[in-house]
């Protein structure tokens, strides 16, 4: 599961990371240390991925007409199941990121945050699937979850899953409408533990309504 992120780099930056442009709305919303589910978040669309667009954070499956289901990740093992399959092969996106959380139990009821990076500190990209949804009072927005898969060894010291992240060289062929499924399903493969580090950090990022430079000092 990938409950939490980040994306603190400039959106200048981002921008020139996927050869997109963005609007002034998610510069005015930078930086983010506690990206949580509900929230809007950054995504590139395969519809239109020459721009960084704003989507809600978790889907309510279409089959639950009550809209009290509510996903914030899918599995790679079950994205031809009902709820993923057509998002699978026609409404698939990436997510802008920088850093994830993660945490471990300790004693009793703690919980022990730990924050995931590249070696490099740079941008990177889930994967993520995207629908557009219909709220109960009638407004329409685009909503997307990350998809999971496998934990790479860094990632099992903490957790038994992780985001599917994918190589930059990747990221082309999980927007283009024609690649195969197969193909796709390869692409969601744990990136490597060499290209990642891992620190504890403070336990305010527990708490969703903390969302402060504090959050990623190391514990």
């Amino acid at each position: 599961m990938c409950g939490a992120f980040s994306i603190l780099h400039p959106f200048k930056e981002v921008g020139r990371r996927f050869n997109a442009g963005y609007n002034l709305e998610l510069n005015q919303s930078q930086p983010r240390y506690n990206v949580r589910p509900s929230q809007p978040i950054p995504v590139v669309f395969n519809t239109n991925p020459e721009e960084i667009s704003l989507a809600f954070w978790g889907v309510h499956p279409a089959y639950d007409k009550t809209k009290k289901l509510f996903f914030i990740n899918a599995r790679n093992d079950s994205l031809n199941k009902n709820t993923w399959h057509k998002m699978f092969l026609e409404q698939r996106c990436l997510i802008p990121a920088d850093g994830f959380y993660e945490w471990e139990k300790g004693e009793g009821k703690t919980k022990i945050p730990y924050r995931f990076e590249l070696k490099d500190q740079g941008v990177f990209a889930f994967a993520g699937l995207w629908q557009e949804e219909t709220g109960l009072k009638g407004d329409t927005a685009p909503h997307a979850v990350i998809i999971t898969t496998t934990p790479n060894s860094l990632v099992a010291e903490v957790h038994d899953r992780m985001p599917a992240i994918l190589k930059m060289e990747e990221e082309s062929t999980w927007l283009n409408p024609d690649t195969n499924p197969e193909e796709l399903e390869n692409l969601l493969k744990p990136i490597s533990s060499n290209s990642m580090k891992k620190f504890q950090v403070s336990t305010l990022v527990n708490s969703a309504s903390n969302d402060t430079k504090e959050i990623i000092n190391e514990a």
